[in-house]
């Protein structure tokens, strides 16, 4: 495995923890803003997201950026889960399953971009040829989602069809 291959997987094993840390800060963050303003609530939210997008690219940058090469399961252990290399294990297997994980961790996530892409391509698709399908909605209707419309501040046309 090439280094920045070695850095992504440790990078993706290191933001399991750092998700539910950033997950763990919102929804305390999501409590004490409980009484304020949906903005502010937003604005939280949005700090998380963006907490999440960065990360796991800081984490590579850092990973990647150590001195020397990466040294096997003990040393990736280390990094990930520094109480491991306290665990009692037999001679000549350095947490194996870790190493395994370690393996399979980026073919697994590129697997699964890619599935999740496909899935939202395939959506786009469908929506647009339901659009294309539909049949121009009643008058009724269109009143409706009118009066929606304005009590809602919308200024932009919504297209409706059945």
């Amino acid at each position: 495995m090439t280094p920045i291959a070695q850095a992504l997987s440790a990078a993706l094993l290191h933001f399991v923890w750092q998700g539910l840390l950033v997950a763990f800060l919102l929804w305390i963050a999501l409590a004490v803003l409980k009484n304020r303003s949906a903005n502010s609530r937003y604005l939280a939210s949005c700090a998380a997201l963006a907490a999440l997008a960065l990360l796991p690219a800081i984490t590579t940058w850092i990973l990647y950026r150590q001195p020397g090469p990466m040294r096997g399961a003990a040393t990736f252990a280390a990094t990930v889960w520094p109480a491991a290399a306290a665990l009692p294990r037999p001679a000549g297997a350095p947490l194996a399953w870790l190493t395994v994980l370690q393996t399979w961790a980026l073919p697994l996530w590129v697997a699964g971009v890619f599935v999740f892409s496909l899935r939202l391509a395939w959506g786009c698709r469908q929506v647009s040829a339901l659009r294309r399908a539909g049949e121009a909605a009643s008058q009724e209707t269109l009143a409706i989602a009118a009066a929606l419309r304005a009590k809602l501040g919308l200024f932009r046309p919504v297209s409706i069809v059945i």
